[in-house]
């Protein structure tokens, strides 16, 4: 959130902060690709290289590499274990999102 507010306190596109804001996010940017790419140790290196860490989620990523490494195995164990742990956030995202459909 923070990262986001700050945006707002640039003045112009010529401002030091929102060039500052510009570099942060093109970093986020770039660790979310290679996380998706499946470069997991340099995406981590990058991230705590430009002090990111807390805005980007290695973690989520880490546990989808692993869900879909299992599932080319065809081992479903690994998304069944994570559905477990997340049946509860995940409900309530299904009942937020119908609430906003109607």
């Amino acid at each position: 959130m923070k990262h986001t507010s700050q945006l707002f306190q640039c003045q112009t596109l010529e401002d030091v902060k929102f060039e500052e804001w510009s570099d942060q996010r093109l970093d986020r940017l770039l660790v979310d690709y290679m996380l998706r790419k499946g470069m997991s140790e340099s995406s981590v290196q990058l991230a705590h290289q430009t002090d990111i860490e807390p805005l980007v989620d290695v973690e989520v990523f880490g546990q989808c590499r692993k869900i879909e490494q299992a599932l080319l195995s065809q081992s479903v164990t690994e998304c069944l274990v994570w559905w477990n742990e997340n049946k509860t956030a995940l409900s309530k995202i299904n009942v937020m999102s119908l609430r906003n459909v109607g």
